[in-house]
């Protein structure tokens, strides 16, 4: 019996769908970067994420007028996004961009926040600095009929009793979904590979889903696993931004993507990138 299908027996899987991810914090367009303010780089991030068709682009620390550019750029997309503020037209977002090739289940989407409130928008607790949000929703491929959850999140820069209370919520979140269909959960977490933020993913809550990160999988000994780079292009620090997908997942492809434009990042984070094979099984949709 060929292994990939013992795998798919064991881990719950049929038939596979690639899938092709992209997480990118594309830092808050109203900052005083200077030479590396929005208006100078904004090309540069539509150059780092047009290199490739990608079935879902997560971007964090969104404005409005950064989704309505990449928006009107990025031909073949469209996107689900909401502030994190009370106005759902104001503040960043989480926004997931899908390509036409993917319709979204409206009735099985939504905003929540990383709070002890998660229905009540712009609150925060605990020591979270800021209100924090993961956006999310149910994508079908148009041809096939494969469904699968996507999540994007960004986890609070300061608070670590937030960030951990936020995987908390989340995996709570994925483990009440209607149907039992692949995760992709990704973002900016703000926490490194051995922070209890991240180890709860990984091993999920009592009864919840496990994750993994398809890039370590692919690259457990690397030393250049740095993902927040400080404009500097570094490459040695803190992987902090992620692309998670469910347990028996199988990897075809990771990335950290490092490309500069005439010298310069397009963002202070690099995106990271996953190609997988996720499952076709549709249960019970």
């Amino acid at each position: 019996m060929p292994i990939l299908f013992l795998l798919a027996v064991m881990f719950g899987f049929t038939a596979g769908e690639e899938v092709n991810i992209m997480s990118f914090n594309i830092r808050y367009g109203a900052a005083n970067d200077g030479i590396n303010s929005w208006e100078n780089r904004k090309e540069f991030v539509y150059e780092t994420i047009k290199r490739e068709k990608y079935d879902f682009i997560g971007v964090q620390e969104a404005l409005g007028f950064q989704i309505e550019f990449i928006k009107e750029k990025m031909d073949g997309y469209h996107v689900f996004s909401r502030g994190r503020e009370k106005n759902p037209t104001k503040g960043e977002s989480c926004g997931i961009f899908y390509s036409d090739s993917w319709e979204i289940d409206i009735e099985e989407s939504g905003t929540f926040w990383l709070s002890e409130n998660p229905q009540k928008p712009a609150s925060k607790n605990w020591d979270a600095s800021l209100p924090r949000i993961t956006t999310w929703a149910r994508f079908m491929h148009k041809k096939t009929g494969f469904s699968v959850y996507v999540y994007n999140t960004h986890f609070d820069h300061l608070g670590q009793t937030a960030r951990e209370n936020s995987s908390k919520i989340i995996i709570k979140h994925i483990s009440a979904r209607k149907y039992d269909i692949p995760v992709i959960l990704i973002g900016d977490f703000n926490a490194s590979e051995t922070n209890e933020a991240i180890k709860t993913i990984k091993k999920g809550i009592p009864q919840g889903p496990s994750f993994f990160d398809p890039w370590n999988f692919l690259n457990p000994n690397s030393k250049k696993r740095g993902t927040f780079n400080s404009w500097e292009s570094r490459k040695d620090g803190a992987k902090i931004d992620y692309i998670f997908v469910l347990e028996g997942t199988q990897v075809l492809d990771a990335q950290i993507l490092r490309e500069t434009f005439q010298g310069r990042n397009p963002s202070d984070h690099y995106p990271v990138t996953a190609k997988v094979l996720a499952s076709s099984s549709l249960g019970d949709y």
